[in-house]
């Protein structure tokens, strides 16, 4: 589900209370959600060799992607450490970063939902912890054309439906 332009993110106060009432399993998914802005499908399904700790990225290939292009995923400390953290706990004939007990995660939202009612968070998805990692570059001055890329965005007109109105730029102008 899509927010409709403009979407106003959680303060983060708010996802604070969210990570801390997320289960123990739920948290470092959302911790990668909201450091990278990948896709739940993404997510869910991130194997293990797509994952380049040393290099610091992950290389998601076209067909695990929404519009069929690969897109190299930067890690930034938060999301790094998720992933060092799932690799200690990693099966060795596993090739999921994310799975119970070597199979599959099918869903979170019942944990997510839960989650959000203990926060307050009314009308929130796991969908807008994408939005809220988008908003951010936004609000911190990232061009938009490299939201878009993070995102994978196939065109610059998604990007700017749900972000231009949080560019510092845009501000700026009478």
């Amino acid at each position: 589900m899509q927010p409709t332009a403009p979407w106003t993110a959680p303060d983060p106060a708010q996802i604070i209370k969210l990570l801390e009432a997320c289960s123990k399993r739920n948290r470092p998914l959302i911790l990668l959600f909201l450091a990278t802005g990948m896709r739940l499908s993404e997510v869910l399904g991130l194997r293990w060799d797509e994952v380049d700790l040393a290099r610091g990225v992950i290389r998601l290939p076209g067909e695990r992607t929404k519009n069929g292009c690969s897109r190299t995923v930067p890690l930034n400390e938060h999301a790094r450490k998720v992933l060092q953290d799932a690799a200690l706990k990693r099966l060795e004939k596993c090739p999921l970063v994310f799975h119970v007990h070597g199979r599959p995660i099918k869903s979170i939202r019942d944990g997510f939902d839960a989650a959000c009612t203990r926060t307050g968070l009314k009308d929130f998805h796991v969908h807008d912890l994408r939005h809220c990692f988008a908003s951010a570059l936004a609000m911190c001055g990232v061009p938009l054309q490299a939201i878009g890329e993070l995102l994978g965005h196939k065109t610059m007109s998604m990007t700017q439906r749900y972000y231009a109105h949080l560019s510092p730029d845009m501000l700026k102008r009478p």
